[in-house]
């Protein structure tokens, strides 16, 4: 492979010829760029089985159709900048080597653009470097979201056209309906976000690569082309956190998940697909009676709807929530088990307060990682004795947007499995 891509065409150097070249390889791709408008290029990597972490800077060229194009995607997580002063050109393939240069991601750099970028190997020091700048820009920058990319195209749309003239016009809508993010090395003297809001900006951060990898479960899982249960039954992504509550109960010892080293492609794929046949052919009781017949029915019931949230009596509650595993399972901190939880928990929580909550979390407006943050961070909205995982977990239960059930059950069979999810407890 060269070792120096230039798109001359006498010498055919072009780096899309670089990128296209991985599929012999797949891995982990990292990219960090201030220009962004070739999804295909990505996409192309993604087919083939690598896995992406993409920042870019929210500014023009960089094109809002490329970032939803990506949105939601099984293997890529994206995060962004807004700060004019992020310029970087940086690509690293995990165990292949790093391409530093002047090309950014968009068809013409990496076709027809005069560039030079320089390849450097796995055995250069400055490989080891590089990632580790790479990890500063990752920390630094946000998570994209639906929210910030629908405030950034509206930002592209009304100045994209005329950007030689109105250019600060842009930066300064940017900066107002996104938010200024810049790494913190080179801008300073930014205003420095509250307490809640650091809180929230790695909430997101690290519920992103959960969904991410969930996202890869559920593509595999569909693709059996068959389910234990019916959609009336349980939804897929209810079925799901049992295939992974069977993981966990299986598969894993203890703390022996920890032992497991992370999986990519088809070897991750064969992973999956392997343990959720067993589990659909499993004699599975728990499963099958207590979870279908009862806890679904029971939570769907009295925690369904704002109205019937609004109904229920403080015993119709403890029902409902005695059936979420990650607010039950608290009961081990407590000297007499669940009734001196539930006597405790009641004591903390008025009804009004449990119910305000509990319709914010399920039923309120604004993206389910915001709300779940605000239930698990805010004191506006927390619940005193519930937890990260109960929040998380009541809200897998019920919710409009299909969003998947994360405990601390389902983040453990995810690291067995070989995924690459951060563990975080209560």
């Amino acid at each position: 492979m060269r070792s120096l891509y230039t798109n001359s065409k006498s010498r055919r150097d072009f780096l899309d010829n670089y990128f296209r070249g991985i599929e012999a390889t797949p891995c982990y791709v990292f990219a960090a760029v201030a220009f962004f408008t070739h999804h295909e290029i990505v996409t192309h990597l993604l087919t083939v089985g690598c896995r992406v972490d993409l920042v870019v800077r929210l500014g023009y060229p960089t094109c809002p159709k490329a970032l939803g194009e990506l949105m939601g995607r099984e293997g890529v997580r994206l995060r962004y900048i807004t700060d004019t002063s992020f310029h970087p050109k940086l690509y690293i393939f995990d165990e292949v080597g790093a391409v530093v240069g002047s090309s950014n991601l968009t068809y013409a750099a990496m076709r027809t653009n005069q560039e030079v970028n320089v390849v450097v190997p796995v055995d250069d020091e400055r490989y080891a470097e590089l990632r580790r700048l790479f990890q500063e820009y990752w920390n630094d920058a946000r998570p994209m979201d639906d929210a910030a990319l629908a405030n950034y195209r509206r930002a592209y749309d009304q100045h994209a056209a005329q950007f030689a003239k109105v250019s600060t016009d842009m930066e300064n809508r940017v900066h107002k309906d996104v938010g200024r993010v810049a790494v913190n090395n080179i801008e300073r003297g930014l205003p420095k976000p509250g307490k809640t809001a650091i809180m929230l900006d790695g909430y997101r951060q690290t519920y992103q690569e959960f969904e991410d990898c969930f996202r890869t479960v559920l593509s595999v899982y569909q693709g059996l082309g068959q389910r234990r249960y019916t959609e009336q039954q349980l939804p897929m992504r209810l079925e799901i956190d049992q295939y992974l509550s069977y993981v966990r109960d299986a598969k894993t010892v203890g703390d022996s998940y920890l032992q497991e080293s992370r999986q990519t492609g088809a070897a991750l794929e064969q992973r999956i697909r392997d343990t959720a046949l067993e589990f659909i052919a499993a004699d599975r009781k728990y499963s099958d009676n207590t979870v279908v017949k009862q806890s679904y029915p029971t939570i769907n019931r009295i925690l369904g709807a704002k109205a019937s949230i609004a109904s229920a009596t403080y015993d119709d509650l403890i029902e409902a929530l005695s059936c979420v595993h990650s607010f039950k399972d608290r009961l081990r901190f407590f000297p007499g088990g669940h009734e001196t939880h539930v006597l405790e928990f009641r004591s903390a929580n008025s009804l009004d307060r449990l119910k305000f909550s509990l319709t914010y979390l399920l039923h309120g407006d604004g993206d389910h990682v915001m709300r779940m943050g605000n239930c698990i961070f805010n004191p506006d909205y927390q619940l005193s004795q519930f937890g990260r995982s109960a929040t998380q977990e009541t809200l897998g239960w019920v919710n409009r947007e299909s969003v998947p059930i994360c405990n601390n059950r389902t983040l453990r069979a995810m690291f067995w499995l070989g995924l690459s999810v951060k563990l975080v407890g209560d």
